[in-house]
């Protein structure tokens, strides 16, 4: 049996160790009850995309439609056929070079991420058909043939995809102002 001789010094050092191993338990402990998980998910893209959110619909009359969602994104320039964008036959759509008119299917149109024929006049319907501003959550557009995931026919200088908003769980009216200046 060995004996060992204590002075102060072995006293003081042997209290420090074993108040840090106490300290690290308590912290270990605390920490595993305040573990917050956060998950990142993400994918790559090589092209231009751009989102429509709720303050792109608040600067936008009422009386529009969802064409009038995309008109300020860049690269974008929409021409209505009439003052509500009724008229598909005459309705315009210039992306970067590529356009959807009378004669050209260029850009692809999907209507949440669901095909709606050719986007031309007499190969389907555009979005305003299916669609209202009220009732579009948002509007996603990639720019360029990149995107290889999308569903739609004539996604050659992109496409479109206009995202519907889900319905309410209760019973209830929506209706829209224009924003105050």
């Amino acid at each position: 049996m060995q004996t060992f001789k204590t002075n102060l010094l072995t006293l003081a050092v042997l209290s420090a160790i074993s108040m840090q191993a106490h300290a690290d338990t308590l912290a270990d402990t605390a920490a595993e009850k305040d573990v917050e998980v956060i998950s990142v998910l993400g994918k790559r893209v090589s092209y231009a995309n751009n989102t429509t959110d709720e303050s792109t619909k608040l600067a936008k009359a009422p009386i529009g439609n969802v064409m009038d969602l995309i008109d300020s994104l860049p690269g974008i320039n929409v021409g209505q056929g009439d003052a509500f964008g009724g008229d598909d036959y005459t309705t315009t759509i210039s992306m970067r070079g590529f356009v959807i008119d009378r004669a050209d299917q260029q850009l692809g149109i999907t209507i949440d991420g669901v095909p709606n024929g050719g986007s031309a006049y007499a190969g389907g319907s555009k979005a305003n058909r299916y669609l209202d501003t009220e009732n579009t959550r948002l509007v996603e557009v990639g720019q360029g043939s990149a995107d290889i995931a999308s569903a739609s026919l004539d996604a050659l200088g992109g496409t479109i995809n206009f995202v519907s908003a889900n319905p309410e769980m209760e019973a209830s009216a929506r209706f829209a102002t224009p924003a105050e200046p």
